[in-house]
């Protein structure tokens, strides 16, 4: 019924429905703002005879890109996302040398890019690593390819980073070993093929409506 504040209203209704303790959205920030006045207008109808009991306690945690201002919110919905809201959005070290390299790169591709960071450097370390397994094994059968993902992506080997595909392939073809650290972390690759730690940062909206990082951590494996 669409992502305006009434729309939300149903939506709600059907989350609520079992009494949850927390609610894990994915939102753009519009939307967020308005499932947030949604959520206290309708706690405040007394026409909703289902409201469940902990109606009021639920914890919010917020994910895509919804770090910003909310001093537009009313005084309940800013008091909701001050008291009972946390937001997790992808996180990166600015100053690690894969990071570094990597937005080096892509300005000379193009200085005029609009860089999308948290999006852009994931799916290239995710195709540097693909590539890069790929050329080890010339081949590009799936298995085969499969098999050698963490031997490009984890120590040991002499580490390249991102922009350096052409010394990645001059160390592969010589027979030694590499290990690729990305743009967004590490890359080191677990038995299952997950990433063994991802970063994030973890912020909260302060009372004033302003959001302040309170810290970036990496998931263990």
């Amino acid at each position: 019924k669409g992502t305006n504040k009434d729309g939300f209203k149903d939506l709600i209704k059907t989350l609520v429905a079992d009494d949850p303790e927390l609610i894990l959205g994915v939102w753009r920030i519009g939307e967020l703002k308005a499932f947030m006045e949604a959520y206290v207008e309708l706690g405040e109808d007394s026409a909703w005879t289902d409201k469940p009991d902990g109606y009021d306690k639920i914890v919010f945690i917020n994910t895509g890109s919804t770090r910003t201002d909310y001093s537009d919110l009313s005084a309940k919905a800013l008091k909701v996302m001050n008291e009972q809201a946390t937001g997790l959005q992808p996180y990166w070290d600015p100053e690690s040398d894969g990071f570094k390299k990597w937005d080096a790169a892509f300005k000379e591709f193009d200085p005029e890019a609009e860089v999308k960071v948290h999006t852009q450097m994931r799916t290239y370390d995710a195709l540097m690593v693909l590539i890069l397994a790929m050329t080890k094994v010339n081949s590009t059968d799936g298995e085969k390819i499969k098999a050698e993902l963490k031997a490009v992506a984890n120590e040991p080997g002499e580490k390249v980073y991102p922009g350096e595909f052409a010394k990645a392939r001059k160390l592969i073809k010589e027979g030694k070993d590499i290990n690729y650290e990305g743009a967004s972390g590490t890359c080191d690759l677990a038995d299952t093929g997950n990433v063994k730690t991802t970063p994030y940062q973890v912020w909260i909206v302060k009372d004033d409506g302003s959001s302040e990082l309170k810290k970036p951590y990496v998931s263990a494996e």
